[in-house]
């Protein structure tokens, strides 16, 4: 009733004269009240001077496809929320092959909490060359470590003083292969990495002393 008082089906018959076809996927209503998510077409048949003789409409029923769809956009939202608002660094990078061979990665996704980590502005980092902005992942071995993920799929677990570009800090980093690219995680263990120095100074001094 509401299509009709839309002029939904004379809309769909005049864009399938003009067009040779009209396409029509929506949420429809079955009989018994349940809803379906319906993928149909209008085309017309038997064309004359006069127009066509009739219309054929075809519908088939995608709503398993559809809430798969919107399972999994509902799930990227969540995903992209959690990474927002972790303290830890999160980024993904696509690989940049030459010949087949990785030669750099680019940046695709970067979020707050890695732009301020590693002290670069958010937008620095979208489009960009992984060894253009940060050339000293080659230099501590870190660039080879993520072909490695990426080539072979065998994730990376590594702790690391890095201290180039810039940059002066202690990380744990995780990646994980994601298409031709990978994830990478990494949270800032400075603190924790200078109080454990602190402490060993403290208990070597203790120990100088206790030997007078």
């Amino acid at each position: 009733e509401a299509d009709r008082l839309a002029n939904v089906p004379e809309t769909e018959l005049d864009n399938a004269r003009r067009f040779g076809q009209a396409p029509d996927c929506r949420w429809l209503n079955r009989k018994d009240g349940g809803r379906f998510w319906g993928d149909g077409t209008v085309t017309p048949f038997g064309i004359t001077e006069r127009g066509p003789l009739g219309f054929v409409k075809l519908f088939c029923d995608r709503t398993y496809a559809k809430r798969n769809e919107e399972a999994l956009v509902a799930s990227e939202a969540r995903f992209r929320a959690i990474q927002e608002t972790s303290v830890d660094g999160f980024m993904t990078l696509e690989a940049v092959r030459e010949d087949g061979r990785i030669v750099d990665f680019v940046w695709t996704h970067v979020n707050r909490a890695a732009a301020c980590i590693v002290g670069r502005p958010l937008e620095r980092f979208l489009s960009s060359r992984l060894l253009e902005l940060m050339p000293g992942n080659r230099e501590e071995g870190l660039f080879d470590a993520y072909v490695n993920v990426v080539e072979t799929g065998e994730p990376l677990l590594r702790e690391i003083a890095y201290a180039r570009d810039g940059i002066d800090v202690y990380l744990r980093v995780v990646a994980a292969k994601t298409g031709d690219g990978f994830a990478v995680s990494f949270a800032d263990l400075s603190e924790r990495r200078r109080a454990e120095e602190a402490i060993r100074e403290s208990e070597a001094r203790f120990r100088e002393l206790s030997e007078y």
